[in-house]
């Protein structure tokens, strides 16, 4: 039958959320969370002559901008990893990684709408940070640039790279901003 009228489109409707490595604290968004140490060990499994090439501080600060996602963790590593073999670098600089990370910022927000943007703001504000309804939520889901995080319940966060420009995180209430 078209797909119109099939019992099962429903199944095709549906967006289901892949719970992410909890790479971020849920009090403090910006900040390293326990599922860093799960992408040490990916990195420390994988990277063969480059296993020192990263150290603690820049493996936690890759964990976190790849908002927990695996596939997003491993593009960061093989951008940095193909530039250190291309020079002959055995350790990766600080000024790498972070123009590493701006370009995987840079192409997550290409494209996005005001809208979007607004969205992911007030999931941001939100202290609960609690999924919203509607199309455009479930839309962000699907494309990665709202996240789920399973500590403790679930609870929803714009993907931290969208945090490093566009979007910012709400500090808690009685605490000192910048």
């Amino acid at each position: 039958a078209p797909m119109s009228v099939s019992a099962t489109r429903s199944a095709f409707d549906l967006v289901c959320t892949l719970a992410n490595v909890p790479v971020m604290v849920r009090a403090a968004p910006e900040t390293p969370g326990a599922g860093c140490a799960f992408f040490h060990e990916v990195w420390r499994l994988r990277a063969g002559d480059l296993k020192d090439a990263l150290n603690t501080a820049q493996l936690d600060r890759l964990a976190w901008a790849s908002g927990g996602l695996l596939r997003h963790f491993c593009r960061l590593v093989r951008g940095l990893t193909e530039r250190a073999e291309l020079t002959g670098v055995s350790t990766i600089a600080d000024e790498w990684l972070r123009d590493e990370i701006d370009e995987r910022r840079r192409d997550l927000e290409d494209g996005m709408t005001r809208e979007q943007f607004a969205l992911l703001q007030a999931v941001a504000d939100n202290p609960q940070h609690e999924l919203p309804e509607g199309e455009l939520a479930r839309a962000l889901l699907a494309e990665h640039r709202l996240l789920p995080y399973p500590n403790e319940s679930t609870w929803y966060f714009p993907h931290p790279l969208l945090t490093l420009n566009k979007v910012r995180a709400s500090r808690p209430s009685g605490s000192s901003g910048s």
